[in-house]
Parts: structure tokens; C-alpha cells; sequence
């Protein structure tokens, strides 16, 4: 639990309010759809020349809420695949080190030292809303481009 999340329960319980805490969720909710929308518009690119993967494995901090891991799936419009040892993202960079260094010939080799955990497949119904409204989110940050600029230029005032 964070520290905003430790606020809000103490203004709920303090307030007794269940709008604080209804427009806590749809905040939360709306920011982590943009960051995640951001993730999936930059990897759009990648996706466009190559192929889109057939699953994603999630590790980190940001990867560690399950409604993170769904909303991704849901995005995405592929598995996410949880890891269960915590530091997956460490041991993929040892593992390309000692690719790199001709130590294993096979990318395929690391699945000798993973273990999946839980898999969250999309729900179709949800994907099918976010394939709609990710066109709406490009025009929007599009639009707001200009303003950002001038964001950056009174912050370096």
C-alpha cells in the first residue's frame, strides 16, 4: 500500500465519504490506463516490423498489482505471463550478458532458469473497448504535444 493509498483510507474512514473513495478508483484507474496505453503506443512500433508476441512476461514493481497485469492483457490483447522469481528482469540481463559473452548460444536456454506463475489472458469484451478508445488516446496525446512543450519551457525557467 503507498502512501496515497494509506491517505485515502484515512480520509475515507475520517469522512466516511464513498465519493473520495469511488473518485480515488476512477483516478487511479484512468492514470493507469494512460501509462499502460503509453507502454502499448511505444511498442506498437516494434510490433508494426515484427510481429505481436504471442505473450508477454511481466516483472517488476509496476507489474506486480493484479489489475496492472490485467488491464495489460486486456491492452495488449495478449497473455501476460508472471514470473515467480521477483527478479526476472535481472536474471533476463545475466542472461544476455553471458549470451553476449558466447556463455549460451540459445535465447531459448533461459527457460532452464524461469518458472512461471500466473497467467492473465485478455477479456475479449474489454480489449475490444481499449482497441477502440487507443486511437482516441493518440489524438489526444497528439494534441496535447504543443502543450507539453510549454510545460518543459516554464519548467526550465
Amino acid at each position: 500500500m503507498t502512501s496515497i493509498d494509506v491517505f485515502v483510507v484515512i480520509n475515507i474512514l475520517s469522512n466516511r465519504s464513498k465519493w473520495t473513495f469511488i473518485f480515488y478508483k476512477v483516478f487511479k484507474l484512468i492514470l493507469q490506463s494512460a501509462i499502460i496505453f503509453n507502454l502499448y503506443d511505444a511498442a506498437t512500433g516494434l510490433i508494426e516490423s515484427t510481429k505481436k508476441p504471442a505473450a508477454i512476461n511481466a516483472t517488476g514493481g509496476f507489474m506486480q498489482s493484479d489489475l496492472i497485469r490485467q488491464t495489460c492483457a486486456d491492452i495488449f490483447d495478449v497473455p501476460i505471463v508472471t514470473m515467480k522469481e521477483q527478479q526476472s528482469g535481472s536474471l533476463a540481463a545475466m542472461f544476455l550478458a553471458r549470451q553476449a559473452l558466447g556463455l549460451n548460444k540459445n535465447v531459448d536456454e533461459i527457460g532452464r532458469f524461469v518458472e512461471k506463475g500466473k497467467v492473465y489472458y485478455p477479456n475479449q469484451k474489454e480489449a475490444a473497448i481499449y482497441q477502440k478508445l487507443f486511437p482516441l488516446y493518440r489524438e489526444i496525446k497528439n494534441d496535447l504535444a504543443a502543450s507539453y512543450q510549454k510545460f518543459r519551457d516554464i519548467n526550465t525557467i
